[in-house]
């Protein structure tokens, strides 16, 4: 995975933007400084725990693309590798964000096992969410040309002729 011919992609520092506040909020707690009831302290530990597991899911989660296949790695630790033979096909969907046109794509990448007739037009979170295990979403930047190299890249309207 050294190589010259490695992609990393990820991980998504932003969610720390989400974790700080959060933090404070506890230490504030902690410390007494805001007096609550034992109600509201219920649902503030729901909220941080919530997103003290996001923080630590996705601020840590990245891929490395290879001539191999898929690394997926969470604090740099592999936990799951797809070779390219079990891909059947990454699938773009342009997103039309006005400071972005044209730069951001997000991809769902179809493992081999799933169902042509169930892959979504519309919503490829909503897909990767049913289906975990047999599919990839990215939704941050263009990765397009890395996948291209090792796949069969289509949009979503030619995904739904194949």
């Amino acid at each position: 995975m050294d190589n010259i011919n490695s992609y990393k992609i990820g991980p998504r520092r932003e969610y720390l933007l989400l974790a700080i506040p959060l933090f404070l909020i506890v230490l504030l707690f902690a410390f007494h400084i805001f007096k609550i009831t034992v109600t509201q302290a219920k649902g503030a530990l729901i909220i941080v725990s919530g997103a003290s597991i996001l923080f630590f899911w996705r601020g840590g989660y990245y891929l490395i693309v290879d001539d191999c296949g898929i690394h997926e790695n969470i604090y740099g630790l592999c936990f799951r590798k797809i070779s390219w033979e079990q891909v059947s096909a990454a699938v773009c969907y342009p997103t039309f964000n006005g400071k972005t046109i044209g730069q951001e794509i997000r991809i769902l990448i179809l493992l081999k096992g799933c169902r042509q007739s169930s892959t979504p037009t519309v919503s490829p979170e909503y897909y990767h969410f049913k289906h975990p295990l047999k599919s990839l979403f990215i939704d941050y930047g263009n990765y397009t040309a890395i996948f291209a190299k090792y796949t069969v890249l289509m949009t979503n309207d030619e995904w739904g002729q194949w």
